[in-house]
Formats: C-alpha cells, sequence, structure tokens
C-alpha cells in the first residue's frame, strides 16, 4: 500500500487519489511499468515532501502536432495556435512554452511524463524552476530526464522511462 502527501491531499492505496481529477486521469493513461515506477518517484518526493505538478503523460496525435508546429513554426502567431487548440477542445500550453523538435515521442506510447516543481504556497507549477532532488528521484527509479539534453533540445518537464535491452 502506498500513501502519498503532496499538495496538502493525501494518497491511499497505490493510486493517485490526492492528486487532482486531471492529475489521476493522466497517471492512469501510463503503460504499466512507468505506471509502477512513477508511482514509486512521486511516493519518495512525497516523503520529502517535494510538491510536483504533473501537466502531461500519453498524447494523441494532434496534440503532438501542435507542439511541433510551436517548436518549428515560431513565426506563427500565438493567437492563431490559440485557435487550433480551441479546434480541439484543448488550452494552449502555459505561456507558450510547449515545443518539440519530433512527431516520435516516447508520450504516444505512455513511458513519458511532463511533470515540474510545485510551489503549494502559490498554488502553481514553476515551469522554469528544477529540483535537484526531484531529478535525483526520478532518474533512481530509472527516468531519463529532458534537462540532459543539452542546449537545442532542452526540456526539463520531460522525464521519460529508460529503455530495457
Amino acid at each position: 500500500m502506498c500513501i502519498f502527501f503532496n499538495k496538502n491531499k493525501s494518497v491511499d492505496g497505490g493510486v493517485a487519489m490526492g492528486l487532482s481529477e486531471r492529475e489521476k486521469g493522466l497517471v492512469s493513461l501510463l503503460e504499466s511499468k512507468t505506471k509502477a515506477a512513477f508511482l514509486q518517484a512521486l511516493e519518495q518526493m512525497d516523503k520529502e515532501g517535494i510538491a510536483y505538478y504533473i501537466s502531461e503523460t500519453k498524447r494523441d496525435l494532434t496534440t503532438q502536432l501542435l507542439y511541433a508546429l510551436n517548436g518549428r513554426l515560431g513565426d506563427i502567431p500565438f493567437s492563431e495556435l490559440q485557435w487550433a487548440w480551441a479546434q480541439i477542445g484543448k488550452a494552449p500550453p502555459p505561456n507558450n512554452l510547449k515545443q518539440t523538435w519530433t512527431l516520435q515521442s516516447n508520450h504516444f506510447n505512455g513511458t513519458a511524463v511532463d511533470m515540474v516543481p510545485y510551489d503549494a504556497v502559490k498554488k502553481a507549477p514553476l515551469w522554469d524552476a528544477v529540483n535537484k532532488r526531484m531529478v535525483e528521484i526520478m532518474k533512481s527509479n530509472g527516468f531519463d530526464w529532458g534537462g540532459d539534453w543539452g542546449k537545442d533540445k532542452y526540456d526539463p518537464p520531460h522525464w521519460e522511462l529508460k529503455k530495457v535491452a
């Protein structure tokens, strides 16, 4: 049985019951090995009082295409991207930060998570922050970090389960 504490909510029974309904739904979409490793990492973060915000897990092709447009066609006015997002019933990424260079994402198969530190006082995700302990915990649970991908592909919210041969 797992007990989690995050954002002043408790989680019980190995399912992220204390997460927002949206976050619970996102975690439920993960591939089974990824989900197990991710829940283990969340348990460790909760024990250490590290607050986090899960922004995305598994995504569909339409969403990936819009992220690729954000990343490759930076001259498109944000108002047009907002319109495109509205057509699929989703809100655009915060501050127009979501960008990608590929259509071949590990988010498709449910082995990737986008998660950032969370400010429990301000009740807001910290999109530009890096929590070194969060990085250590996620890596120790088998995740590669997008923050290690270098200048051109730097993606600190991104975590993906390492491929096992």
